[in-house]
């Protein structure tokens, strides 16, 4: 229990922190999806587990908990594939992308609307063992639809993944700076696929702490070129945070493009 719950507490402080100083990025609530869609995994399980394997019947949902878990991980990865799409620009690598986040955003509504109106028995003792990727206590319709479910996911990783070579090359300036922070995020997406299709929960846990630091990183730090000499003091380099004071003995005009300008011309402060 101690990587997913890392995985969901560095999730949430990251998209906390991204959805308070940029509201308007999706990435930030995509974070906090995360961190939810992780909390109702192993909550979920620590109650089928207890009623139906150690208290059979003490507790009221316990068999549908076991039947939905699986749709709480699916639905997280899908939220990490979206980051991965989204970042660091906020919109998708291109047009062409649209048909994909579809494909992406459908795949847990379809599977919820199987499991709800489908049903079945399920085994408890295999997500219980193995977690919520080991589909071993599924069978029929349930199975299927899972199994579907697990491999567009997992090829949606690989996909977002792979966006983030094109998005790179025509990338220039702070985005290309920023995507290198993103390529770390992109590699562990693609091994996460792997240990998924291995049956590893572990793989979830641990790429999500890792891809909410790295795209934490690289939305919230903005490292820009030294500007012009033309100031004393505090021109020289900038934070990029429209919270940030203006710099020492600078003018408003300084500030007023994306990228601070020489104080050449300006009228002083």
């Amino acid at each position: 229990m101690v990587a997913p719950s890392l995985a969901a507490f560095t999730a949430s402080t990251v998209g906390a922190v991204l959805a308070s100083r940029r509201p308007r990025h999706p990435v930030g609530w995509l974070l906090l999806g995360i961190a939810l869609c992780l909390s109702a995994t192993a909550a979920t399980a620590q109650w089928f587990v207890y009623g139906l394997l150690v208290r059979p019947g003490a507790l009221p949902g316990a068999r549908h908990a076991a039947l939905y878990q699986p749709l709480t991980a699916f639905t997280a990865l899908t939220l990490i594939g979206f980051v991965l799409l989204l970042t660091p620009t906020g919109s998708l690598p291109s047009p062409r992308w649209r048909w994909w986040a579809r494909v992406m955003a459908a795949t847990p509504v379809l599977l919820l609307a199987v499991v709800t109106v489908a049903g079945g028995p399920v085994d408890p003792r295999f997500q219980a063992l193995g977690g919520p990727f080991d589909l071993r206590g599924l069978d029929g319709t349930l199975l299927a639809a899972n199994q579907a479910a697990l491999a567009v996911t997992t090829l949606a990783l690989v996909a977002a993944a792979g966006s983030l070579v094109g998005r790179f090359r025509r990338a220039r300036g702070l985005e290309r700076l920023q995507l290198r922070w993103v390529a770390l995020a992109a590699v562990l997406e693609v091994l996460a696929g792997a240990a998924v299709l291995a049956g590893l929960a572990l793989g979830l846990s641990s790429a999500t702490t890792l891809v909410s630091l790295a795209v934490g990183c690289s939305l919230i730090i903005r490292r820009w070129p030294r500007a012009p000499r033309s100031c004393a003091t505090g021109c020289t380099t900038w934070t990029g945070s429209s919270a940030a004071p203006l710099p020492t003995g600078c003018s408003p005009c300084c500030s007023a493009g994306p990228t601070p300008r020489s104080c050449s011309g300006c009228p002083p402060s």
